[in-house]
């Protein structure tokens, strides 16, 4: 979608991790990533993810065990209970990075993943932003990585889904109508004899130029000063009528001439 301030279109995240993923580190996102369905192929997008988080269905290690904190207990104690819980119990990893195109990938955050049936989710925004939305530049991109943490890979059925949204805008503007200076046409007197002679100098402002033969004699143009009788790139009998090339030479035209002393007509345009 269009407006005045860019081009807006809603993307999904989705990636599944299974006992083939393997220790590779894999692309999840990057803003851009082009589809058939998109309209401008051309916009450089940046993405703000609005949700982002993984579906954890893991069943190759034991379940986890939760040492349970009373309501009454304070906090070093929640604190306690709450580490031994991570301590004491097997898990897996996700290892979360971020690229951009002048760094290498850089570690972000680890997700742990636990044996808790059926399955659970795992809230992930909170891991790269405090924000309500992370922000991803377009020349960056997320990549995850199954990493050992003492409990092996994922194996037989374990299923780890990474399912987000993200919202990409690209800035977007109107080509501007650009007003075209108006075109000017000039006569450009001159005088041709039997030797060859500049008749039209250089001018780099130029747009085009017509050459007529109005006078009785033939009349040889070149854009070199060696131009001769023998040696030309145009010859112009007598009403005969030459167009400058295109887009337009903007050097000199030399010319000359089998009489003594005679000119054309030269209209040039800047």
């Amino acid at each position: 979608m269009a407006s005045s301030r860019g081009i807006f279109r809603n993307v999904n995240i989705l990636h599944e991790f299974n006992a083939g993923t393997g220790t590779q580190a894999i692309e999840v996102y990057q803003p851009g990533w082009l589809n058939s369905l998109d309209v401008v192929s051309n916009a450089k997008y940046s993405g703000f993810i609005t949700s982002l988080r993984l579906t954890i269905d893991i069943s190759s290690i034991d379940p986890m065990s939760i040492v349970e904190s009373d309501l009454l207990d304070g906090s070093e104690t929640v604190s306690r209970n709450n580490k031994e819980t991570f301590n004491y119990n097997a898990k897996k990893c996700l290892s979360f990075y971020m690229k951009t195109a002048n760094t290498p990938l850089i570690k972000i955050a680890d997700a742990f993943l636990f044996n808790q049936r059926p399955y659970y989710y795992l809230d992930l925004i909170n891991y790269f932003t405090s924000a309500g939305t992370f922000d991803v530049a377009p020349d960056a991109s997320i990549a995850c990585q199954i990493t050992d943490v003492g409990y092996g890979l994922l194996q037989n059925n374990d299923r780890v889904l990474l399912l987000g949204c993200a919202v990409e805008e690209s800035p977007y503007s109107e080509p501007e109508n650009i007003a075209q200076a108006p075109i000017i046409s000039r006569i450009i007197a001159n005088s041709i004899t039997t030797t060859s002679a500049a008749i039209v100098n250089s001018n780099l402002q130029r747009k085009g130029i017509v050459f007529f033969n109005s006078s009785p004699y033939e009349i040889y143009l070149d854009t070199v000063s060696t131009v001769s009788i023998n040696s030309h790139l145009v010859k112009l009998v007598p009403g005969a009528y030459y167009e400058g090339l295109s887009p337009a030479y903007t050097g000199s035209y030399y010319a000359v001439a089998n009489h003594e002393n005679t000119s054309i007509d030269i209209r040039e345009f800047v």
